[in-house]
């Protein structure tokens, strides 16, 4: 799958959803709710594949962010003086 550069923002393209449709291959309902998420100010995750596109980052860190949820945060404890 195509990836834009990391962190890219989608709002700076001419047309968001045309971007999204080609590069993602959206069909006729993904690209409708898209449109809709967009007025409603909402980035326009229809589908799970588009958050890591528009990150730049591949699908299978987000599958496994999703799948070991307990893993991902590190806590730190800092001492008292």
């Amino acid at each position: 799958m195509k990836r834009l550069p990391l962190l890219l923002s989608l709002e700076h393209s001419p047309d968001v959803i045309e971007t999204l449709k080609n590069e993602c291959n959206l069909n006729t309902y993904q690209v409708k709710r898209a449109k809709k998420l967009l007025r409603r100010g909402h980035p326009p995750l229809v589908r799970k594949d588009i958050l890591p596109f528009m990150l730049g980052i591949s699908n299978g860190l987000i599958e496994s962010m999703e799948k070991f949820q307990d893993g991902n945060y590190r806590i730190y404890r800092v001492n008292e003086a």
